[in-house]
This record gives structure tokens, C-alpha cells and sequence, in this order.
């Protein structure tokens, strides 16, 4: 026992560290997002993706027995069908089957402890974040002992922390967990692994089929990656032909039929539930129309959600494909050719944004591939002169910065004016948060029409560049009539903005405690005497207590 942890010594402290920095700031993103609202985990594509096993294990897939108004309280991430009953998804099963057990964990929790067993409130928001901090963790394990057989502990190592803190997957890690992509990544992660192993027994073999059919299941483009991986296998062979005639026995073909049919099953039964048939065009309305026209320009460098803003350690990683296509290295070659395919493919969706993101979010889970590159130039580099190093080295700490500065400020959705706004970008770079909050505990009775006002104004509301403000509330309701959050600017006693939240449909139960928050632009004041206020509004003789009421301008 002792000896095993003295051999893995580096990768415990690696990983240790990894996992601590990860679940540190996952948990700091997600304490006090609250429930139902557009920063929770559970919110639009998140809930799509998430949506097959409250309504399989729970409702029987029958709408009409879901909780009221769940559609519109977690964004319409998936529709009920009024009359038939039936709740369509536009996204496949592969999310929600790696999600089974920590859904089954929450569920049986709820349940021994008394808790809702909805299957949408409460604990289940948590789902989403469990997942995807044990599968990013244990994909990038997988990673490494891929990249560790071919360049090394410390070459693997830190491809592993350039991918992790120079790209868009620490976003992903750490905020939008429902998204497919750190899913998507431990899928590839242990298609790399078992490809290694695929000689040594049915078993290793049957994994690397299972895995490879998972990674097509969650997002059938991934596909482009198993082909990518078939490639670098052969290529590590002496006699490719060999290899493959002593792949295809009788005892394999049979596993990639039945793994294939088995992973295949679940989908084709949802889609014949559906339509009837078991082929379904669930992205009816959305598809790739800009095939002539690929906006390639846009998908790689607009101030929306583009690849090499958000992600500069592009500039980096581009270059190093091509050095080592020149050099005729296939990982080099399968990584330029995967890069262009895949971004000539998102080019050409009908939204070149894919919509709330963070930096082309489509390439989260390739990183996994174009480690192999790096881990390879990185190899080259620790052999080279001193210069070599600092060229490499200094470059790529500079990106990390970016990256990392941008992830820290990003709030899921470009707010940009257009697509080309350079002033929301280095906002993003450099912004400063102003916010203030009131954590003295109030109780409303149903005769007070007033909360107490929190307010700020002058000169620091005059000079603060903002653009928005985020209101967030801690209250316990003990009715529900309709209690409202009012924001408000005021300017030499005349009304310059007025906005209200109304809490109605938001309050889940009565007598716990809930957190709220939202969002809506504000205009900017031109003077020191306007003052802005936030308060609740007793409009329908509500009783309640507020434990914190703040706000955040950005």
C-alpha cells in the first residue's frame, strides 16, 4: 500500500490539486444560484439534457403528472405536449445515462430524509455538478496515463494543467455542468485509455467499443473524434493491415453488434415514443444552413463566444499542429484536419454562437485530442535551448491569464451590443464588480408595503461603467399573493427607471428558505444626484422575511 502511493506520488499531489481547485470553485459559482432561475443548473439546454430521468423514473413519461409550470421554471429546456402528454427533448440520452447514479444517490437521499422527490427542486440541482466534477476529474486521470505511456510524467502533466487553465473546459468544469461537454471528455478521455488495450482481451476491448459508442450517443458529431482515434491507433502499429484482421474476430465483432445495439436501444425508443418512428429529426428548425457559407471568420474570432478570444492558447496550439504536420507526425496531422472539420462544422449551424456559451464551446472536449500534440512539442521544447523555452513558456502563462480572467468575469451569456463588441470583451478582461447587499434579517407583515430601501447613488453610481444589475434575495415566504423585488432610479425626485420581479411563480414552497436572482439592463445615469433602490413591494399583502436583499452592477 505504502509502495503504491510512494509510485504515484506525482499524480496524487497533480490530481489533488486539480480536484481541490476545481470543487473549490464550483462550489463557490454554484452556493447561491438558487433554484428556477437563468444561472441554475437545471435551467433551458442543461434541464434538456437532464430531463430523461425525472420523467422516465419518476412521471413514467407521462406530462401530465410533472409539477405545474415546470416547462417555464426551468427555461424551456424541454415542452410537454398538451394534449398527448408527451415531453419532447431536441437532445439525446447519453448526458442522463452517465448521470443515472447521482441521480439515484439524490433520490434516495430525498427520500430516507423525508426531502422532495420531484426530481427538479432542491438537491436535484446538485446533480448536474456532481457529474461532471467526478467525470472532468477522472477524464483528465485517464488522459494523463494515455499521454504519460508516450511522453512522460511531466510533458503529460502539463499538457494535462495548458488544457485544464488555457481553455474553455475549466468554464465548463465550473459553471454550465448540465452542458455535454465534461461529459463528452471523460468519453474520449477513455476511448484514448482503452485503445492502448484493446489487444489484451475481450474485456479492454468491449470498453473501448462501449465508450466509443457513449462518446456518439451524447453528440453524434463526436463521432469525428472515435475516427480520429481509430487513425492514431493505427498509426502506432508496425502493420496496420495485421492489426486489424487480428481486431475483427468472431468474439469482437459480436461485441461491437451487441454493444452497439444496446447503446443505440434506449434512443430509438424515445424517438419512436415520440414520433412513431425510430429515426427523429429532433433539431427540426435548427440545422447546418451556412454549409456554402461557412462563418468561419465569426466562429473563430467575434467577440461572441469566439474560439481564439476566449481561448488564445490557440495561437499557440495552431501553430504547433502545423510544425508537427510538417514534420509528418500524426498527431499533428489528425489534430489540424480534426481542428478545421470540426470548426468548418460549427461554422455552418445556423448560429455560428451556438447560443449561451462560453469561447466555441464546441471544442471543450477535443482539447482531449489536441493534448496529444501538445504533450509532443512540449517533450521537443523541455530538450531545446533556453530560448526555446522561454518562447514557449511565456506566451503560454500570458493566455492562462486571459483565459482565466475571462472565465472569473463571464456570466454564461455574451452581452455584447453585436457581435464585434470590443468594449464588452475587455470589460470581461478588466472588470470591477460593484456590489452591496443587506443581510439585517426584516419581517414584512401583510400591512407593511415596504421593505427597507437599499440604496446606492451619487458620484460612485455616476462613475461606475455598468450595464446591467443582478438582484439577489434570501427571504422565507409564508404567503404567496405576489410579492415583488422593485428596482428603481431616481434623479432630483423624478422617477429616471422603474423595473419589478415579481416572486409569484418563482416561490416554490412556503415556510423554507429560498434565493432568487435576476437580471434586466439599466440605463446609464448622466449626473452625481441620482440615487438607485432596491426593495421589496408588499403589493398583495404578502408575509414574509427577508434575511438578504443586495445587488450587483456589471
Amino acid at each position: 500500500m505504502i509502495g503504491s502511493l510512494k509510485k504515484y506520488l506525482f499524480e496524487i499531489i497533480l490530481f489533488g490539486i486539480i480536484a481541490v481547485s476545481v470543487s473549490s470553485t464550483l462550489i463557490n459559482k454554484h452556493k447561491h444560484v438558487g433554484e428556477f432561475n437563468w444561472q441554475a443548473e437545471l435551467w433551458a439546454d442543461q434541464v434538456g439534457y437532464y430531463s430523461y430521468l425525472p420523467t422516465f423514473f419518476i412521471y413514467d413519461y407521462d406530462g401530465h403528472k410533472l409539477p405545474d409550470d415546470i416547462v417555464e421554471k426551468t427555461g424551456g429546456g424541454f415542452t410537454v405536449d398538451s394534449v398527448s402528454g408527451k415531453i419532447k427533448t431536441r437532445y439525446t440520452y447519453g448526458v442522463a445515462l452517465m448521470q443515472v447514479p447521482f441521480f439515484g444517490l439524490v433520490h434516495l437521499y430525498n427520500k430516507v430524509n423525508g426531502l422532495t422527490t420531484d426530481g427538479f427542486s432542491g438537491n436535484y440541482h446538485n446533480i448536474p455538478n456532481y457529474a461532471t466534477l467526478f467525470y472532468g476529474i477522472v477524464g483528465l486521470i485517464l488522459l494523463y496515463f494515455f499521454l504519460q505511456i508516450h511522453f512522460g510524467k511531466i510533458s503529460s502533466a502539463l499538457a494535462i494543467l495548458i488544457i485544464l487553465l488555457g481553455t474553455n473546459l475549466f468554464y465548463y468544469l465550473t459553471d454550465t455542468t448540465g452542458m455535454s461537454h465534461s461529459y463528452s471528455l471523460f468519453c474520449f478521455a477513455a476511448v484514448l485509455f482503452f485503445s492502448t488495450k484493446i489487444e489484451k482481451s475481450i474485456l479492454h476491448f468491449s470498453l473501448w467499443i462501449f465508450f466509443s459508442m457513449l462518446t456518439i450517443v451524447i453528440r453524434p458529431i463526436n463521432g469525428i473524434f472515435v475516427l480520429a482515434t481509430i487513425f492514431i491507433v493505427l498509426s502506432k502499429r508496425e502493420k496496420p493491415l495485421e492489426f486489424i484482421k487480428s481486431i475483427f474476430t468472431k468474439k469482437n465483432v459480436l461485441a461491437i453488434i451487441l454493444i452497439g445495439f444496446i447503446c443505440l436501444l434506449p434512443q430509438f425508443i424515445y424517438w419512436h415514443y415520440l414520433s412513431g418512428s425510430l429515426i427523429h429529426d429532433s433539431y427540426q428548425g435548427e440545422s447546418f444552413t451556412n454549409l456554402t457559407n461557412p462563418k468561419l471568420i465569426e466562429f473563430w474570432f467575434s467577440f461572441n463566444n469566439g474560439l481564439f478570444p476566449y481561448n488564445p492558447i490557440y495561437f499557440l496550439l495552431i501553430p504547433v499542429f502545423i510544425l508537427l504536420s510538417l514534420k509528418r507526425k500524426v498527431s499533428g496531422i489528425v489534430s489540424l484536419l480534426v481542428f478545421l472539420l470540426v470548426s468548418y462544422l460549427c461554422a455552418s449551424w445556423y448560429s455560428f454562437s451556438f447560443g449561451c456559451g462560453f469561447g466555441s464551446r464546441n471544442f471543450v472536449e477535443y482539447t482531449v485530442l489536441f493534448s496529444i500534440p501538445l504533450a509532443q512539442f512540449i517533450k521537443r521544447i523541455a530538450q531545446s535551448k533556453w530560448f526555446m523555452k522561454v518562447l514557449f513558456v511565456f506566451p503560454t502563462l500570458i493566455f492562462i491569464i486571459i483565459n482565466q480572467l475571462l472565465i472569473s468575469n463571464y456570466e454564461k451569456c455574451y452581452k455584447g451590443l453585436n457581435d464585434w463588441d470590443k468594449e464588452e470583451y475587455l470589460w470581461l478582461l478588466g472588470r470591477k464588480l460593484i456590489s452591496k447587499s443587506s443581510n439585517n434579517i426584516e419581517v414584512i407583515s401583510t400591512e407593511q408595503e415596504y421593505s427597507d430601501i437599499l440604496e446606492y447613488g451619487g458620484d460612485s453610481l455616476y462613475k461606475t461603467p455598468y450595464k446591467s444589475c443582478i438582484i439577489n434575495s434570501t427571504t422565507i415566504h409564508y404567503t404567496n399573493n405576489d410579492p415583488t423585488i422593485v428596482c428603481s432610479i431616481f434623479d432630483s425626485d423624478s422617477v429616471y427607471f422603474w423595473k419589478s420581479i415579481s416572486l409569484k411563480n418563482k416561490i416554490e414552497k412556503l415556510n423554507i428558505e429560498q434565493r432568487f436572482s435576476d437580471e434586466f439592463l439599466i440605463p446609464k445615469v448622466n449626473n452625481g444626484n441620482a440615487v438607485m433602490r432596491i426593495y421589496f413591494w408588499n403589493i398583495k399583502h404578502d408575509s414574509l422575511m427577508v434575511q438578504k436583499l443586495g445587488f450587483t452592477l456589471r
